[in-house]
């Protein structure tokens, strides 16, 4: 059946045909890759592999992926985790956390949490809460859908470092800053 529409076909509608099925094997191939960057990053795996001591805050290296986020009781920072110590010295391990910053001093240095900045501080970290009511999603529905791989607990605002970041990224901030500002206002 093939042999015979490729022989009655035109050359350039076979080769259309080829191409479209070469490029959706590719966008195929890419997004198997993407979900399974985001289901399994480095970071789950090193944490799953017993990387921590049990409980105890590792130091986490990232960048801030969006303005911190205060709430009433905690301040919420997204960071993109670049590598991580757990007292054994600095490795790789890439992936995505929410990071709950507490006490009173976190709330106070909310404004110097912008997004593009670098963020170095110690972080008891833990899997994210799962649903398993009737009816929910899935365990890896939810892994996908929400943004990030772990969760964590920053002791205090203090324990912080923090360092600028590009000239663009820091224009930016002071623009949603005076924004935020004004709307408060």
């Amino acid at each position: 059946l093939v042999q015979r529409w490729h022989a009655a076909a035109p050359r350039h509608v076979v080769r259309c045909t080829l191409a479209s099925i070469e490029v959706a094997a590719a966008v195929a191939a890419w997004a198997a890759t993407a979900r399974d960057a985001v289901l399994a990053p480095p970071l789950a795996e090193w944490f799953a592999a017993g990387g921590r001591a049990a409980g105890a805050p590792v130091l986490v290296d990232g960048t801030l992926l969006a303005d911190a986020d205060a709430d009433v009781d905690a301040v919420r920072l997204r960071l993109r985790v670049a590598r991580v110590n757990a007292g054994d010295g600095w490795r790789d391990a890439r992936g995505d956390i929410q990071a709950h910053v507490g006490g009173t001093v976190a709330a106070g240095m909310a404004d110097a949490w912008t997004r593009g900045r670098r963020v170095r501080a110690p972080v008891a970290l833990r899997w994210p809460a799962m649903t398993y009511n009737p009816g929910a999603p899935d365990p890896q529905w939810q892994a996908l859908v929400r943004r990030f791989a772990l969760t964590g607990t920053i002791k205090s605002g203090a324990l912080v470092e923090v360092e600028r970041a590009a000239a663009w990224d820091e224009w930016a901030a002071g623009v949603r800053r005076h924004v935020r500002g004004a709307i408060a206002r």
